[in-house]
């Protein structure tokens, strides 16, 4: 049974004002988005225009050849394993070991099969690959093992799993509270979304001061979207309470004096209780 004064301090939330959209944040981000794109794609026409100059158009035209070729073969000899990988690391850090090696096996076969199917491609038939010599082949063929490799090695590995979702976050949390966090009292995200977090908890998760992709939701259902003042005022007022949040904006409602006992920590995200 929940408590009195959660309940009320929660409903006063959600008859509030609904969240205001934070434009300077989006101009930020879209104009440091923009900018990197800007500049990937200098660079790109840059190379571009210096590889084709020492080239020549014949072995500009056999790069390309090759380019496409070690790409195509990557997305079919990986069959799928870097997005398999990160799922099921994400779900159960202690299926990392395990699946890196079998990762790791899966590379050093395939990869290396892969690699001499295209070298003897190269060699039988090299009209198939724009006529490319002996040397090309060879970095091509090895470009793709090694390429294979890193993919199924690390998209898995524990750094991204930890970013990705909020499996690990909230497993540790959950051990930092006596096992396990009361359903009685809500978890909130704090100007974040992690779409894993409402499936592993198994319930709805608030948003505070954000909207982005939400926002449509939001204009429909103002109440599960929370204005970060009146939020505060709900998680004074409350018994207890949780939220997930970026570390930035931890460090930020501390300085604003807001109660918060950190549970759990990943390299981006805090996951704190009211007390």
């Amino acid at each position: 049974m929940s408590d009195p004064s959660l309940t009320s301090a929660v409903t006063s939330v959600e008859t509030g004002a609904p969240t205001a959209p934070r434009f300077g944040q989006f101009v930020s981000g879209v104009a440091l988005t923009f900018g990197t794109r800007v500049l990937m794609l200098a660079g790109l026409l840059g190379s571009s225009i210096l590889v084709a100059h020492w080239l020549g158009p014949k072995g500009y035209g056999t790069l390309a050849v090759l380019n496409a070729t070690v790409a195509l073969t990557l997305q079919i000899a990986s069959a799928g394993l870097p997005s398999a990988n990160t799922y099921f690391i994400a779900r159960d850090r202690r299926n990392l070991g395990p699946v890196w090696a079998n990762a790791v096996m899966f590379a050093l076969v395939v990869g290396s099969l892969a690699a001499l199917v295209i070298f003897a491609l190269g060699k039988l038939k090299p009209s198939l690959l724009g006529g490319a010599p002996t040397t090309l082949l060879g970095i091509a063929a090895l470009s793709l093992s090694m390429l294979i490799g890193m993919q199924l090695a690390f998209v898995g590995h524990d750094a991204f799993s930890r970013v990705r979702s909020a499996y690990q976050i909230l497993e540790d949390a959950q051990r930092a509270n006596d096992g396990k966090l009361d359903p009685a009292f809500p978890v909130y995200q704090v100007r974040s979304y992690d779409q894993t977090l409402p499936f592993y908890l198994g319930r709805p998760t608030p948003l505070v001061d954000y909207r982005d992709e939400m926002g449509p939701g939001l204009d429909a259902e103002p109440g599960k979207g929370f204005n970060e003042a009146a939020w505060i005022d709900a998680w004074n007022a409350a018994p207890q309470a949780y939220a997930l949040m970026p570390a930035a904006v931890a460090s930020e409602l501390a300085a604003k004096q807001v109660p918060m006992r950190e549970l759990a920590r990943d390299p981006r995200r805090v996951f704190v209780a009211r007390r």
